[in-house]
């Protein structure tokens, strides 16, 4: 399911950038701003200057001091920020408490670059917001000054604004897309969205940034991309591609790193490289970048990651995947150098630690409001699926015991070519309690087309026979997969049939010298009989005695025939054939032989399958 947070100071877009270091190239993605003709692609923040009681001789409620930066003063707070910028336009936004009136400063000064962008008197009204037009240079700083109540806060955000070299805009749907987009060099930027990612139609911009921005890695190979809409959510991993338009001649591999801000960056899930081009996953539209990171910067990450690190996510999920794709590429790299399997272990243990804990917290919380959402869904079954390759099994039990569940009935059927199923598939959504709960409409798909067709949806399924084989049928309902599955078995008379038979049957009674049948009548056989048959669909061969009769199967109802043969009389001909009934799993076939005389019990018969001979 798509999420989209509330608007806020906070939400980046993504910028997606290829780094190179001394023995890599690499992948940078950048958080943005907005978007219109140029895009605001983030470079500072968003940051909170968050005000705390300290004593100044006497203690006075407004007196505050930071918990991130050095601050100092008298009747106040003062803090200084400094990063790396973009030349030319930029914006900043300030924010005064959490956009609803609540934990206002009462007083502030912000510098940037030492000149005053703040007048606080814009800032008292609630939910005050400013933003500010600034010139950017390559290395800034910010200074803050603040008088508050404990609790009162400021976050500030400065963003570059940047005409890309192109914009590909596309709206992509419950079913997915791609989207692509090329910068002047050729590089080339794939985004792939796979179906179910997104439960509503969404216009998704990418959008080539024309040169490298500065980021805490090393030289950037590739400019970059700006994604949007900022804040973007999946219930599904996307995956995110940059294939390079030359060929690097450095043969070693990349690995990419979602950004947090301007400080701090974190290895994202599903990594694969090629000698030009660089992939991931992710699950949100976030900040990216790659480079080759030597085992101490790898271990500076794990600290941040378990210490909750002021820049570092709190999402135990991105905390998890970043902690093992450390692991993972540090086993890789334990070649290049052997200090990297101290890395592995590290980041392992580190990531079972961290998701025993959000499991355990997980399992003890309250159920969620809407527990068969499909984002509840996608998020237990992601985390479940971390937990078992984690080896933590009985975590990954509990968490999935918090999912809803769909439930098909019955588990299995069987139809024979060309039936419609006179029981209907039937499924049922189940809360994590194990109360009914309403899901409509429910979609239906089978897992071999050409032997079992089913309706697209409906609240139950009459599945049609095509082929012999067998199928799955599945369900969907609200994003929810059905927990099992019904086994439809599709099966016909095509086969040689055998069985004992003694009675009258239809026959060659006269033969040519070629060994052409002249006179076809019936004539009294007992023994084993042994009967081909095709069935295609409903029409159906037999070949008796060299002898061919053609008929139908409708639902399990067999008529071949008629031929006609010699009456009693001798003077005329009558109709002859057979009747029978091919049980619902063709197990047996049972039925008789007819001409102008009525049968007798002898003229029955039951053939079995070969299968069953």
């Amino acid at each position: 399911m798509m999420h989209m947070p509330d608007s806020g100071l906070w939400e980046s877009q993504t910028v997606l950038r290829l780094s190179i270091v001394p023995t890599l190239i690499g992948l940078s993605l950048l958080p943005p701003a907005c978007f219109a003709t140029d895009v605001a692609v983030t470079m500072f923040g968003p940051k909170q200057y968050l005000a705390s009681t300290r004593r100044f001789g006497r203690l006075r409620t407004e007196d505050t001091v930071s918990y991130s930066d050095s601050f100092y003063g008298v009747r106040g707070v003062r803090g200084e920020g400094t990063f790396s910028g973009v030349q030319g336009k930029g914006t900043i936004t300030i924010q005064n408490g959490d956009g609803g009136g609540n934990d206002l400063v009462t007083d502030a000064v912000v510098l940037f670059n030492g000149i005053s962008i703040f007048d606080s008197s814009e800032m008292n009204q609630p939910g005050s917001r400013l933003e500010v037009p600034i010139s950017m240079n390559d290395n800034n700083w910010i200074s803050v000054w603040l008088i508050g109540a404990p609790g009162s806060y400021l976050t500030i955000q400065a963003a570059a604004e940047i005409t890309p070299d192109a914009t590909t805009t596309q709206v992509v749907g419950i079913g997915g897309g791609t989207v692509n987009v090329q910068n002047h060099l050729g590089d080339t930027f794939t985004l792939t969205i796979p179906p179910l990612a997104l439960d509503q139609d969404t216009s998704i911009s990418v959008s080539a940034l024309p040169n490298a921005l500065p980021g805490p890695i090393a030289d950037s190979a590739w400019p970059g991309a700006v994604l949007e809409p900022e804040g973007l959510l999946f219930s599904v991993p996307v995956t995110m591609s940059v294939t390079l338009n030359n060929t690097p001649q450095n043969p070693n591999p990349a690995m990419l790193f979602w950004r947090e801000d301007s400080s701090h960056v974190l290895p994202i899930g599903g990594q694969t490289t090629t000698q030009n081009s660089v992939t991931g996953h992710n699950f949100h539209f976030s900040t990216e970048t790659a480079a080759f990171p030597t085992p101490g910067e790898l271990s500076l990450n794990i600290t941040d990651l378990v210490n909750g690190t002021t820049g570092m996510p709190t999402s135990p999920a991105d905390q998890i995947t970043a902690l093992l794709s450390i692991a993972t590429f540090a086993q890789s790299a334990e070649s290049l150098n052997p200090a990297y399997q101290a890395v592995y272990q590290s980041a392992w243990n580190s990531a079972v630690s961290v998701a025993t804990e959000a499991a355990n917290a997980e399992i003890d919380a309250a159920l969620p409001a809407d527990p068969c959402s499909q984002a509840v869904t996608a998020q237990n079954a992601n985390f479940a699926a971390t937990l078992q390759g984690l080896g933590l099994e009985t975590l990954a039990s509990e968490i999935l015991e918090r999912n809803c569940s769909l439930q098909l009935s019955p588990p299995s059927l069987s139809l024979q070519v060309g039936q419609t199923s006179d029981q209907p598939i039937t499924a049922t959504l189940y809360d994590p309690k194990g109360n009914a709960v309403s899901c409509s409409p429910t979609g239906w798909n089978s897992s071999n087309q050409s032997v079992v067709q089913v309706p697209p949806s409906g609240t139950n399924c009459l599945p049609m026979g095509l082929a012999p084989g067998k199928s799955e049928v599945l369900a969907n309902c609200g994003g929810i997969s059905g927990s099992n599955t019904t086994t439809v078995t599709v099966c016909s008379l095509s086969g040689t049939w055998e069985g004992q038979y003694s009675g009258d049957t239809l026959g060659c009674i006269q033969w040519a010298a070629n060994g052409d049948c002249v006179s076809i009548g019936t004539k009294t056989f007992s023994g084993t009989v042994a009967v081909p048959f095709t069935q295609t669909g409903t029409t159906v061969t037999a070949v008796i005695d060299g002898i061919t009769l053609t008929g139908t199967d409708v639902n399990g109802t067999v008529s071949l025939g008629p031929i006609m043969v010699p009456c009693d009389d001798a003077t005329s001909t009558c109709p002859a054939g057979i009747i029978g009934a091919l049980a619902p799993d063709c197990s047996s076939f049972s039925g008789y032989f007819y001409d102008n005389r009525a049968r007798t019990a002898t003229g029955t018969f039951t053939f079995y399958p070969p299968a069953a001979q």
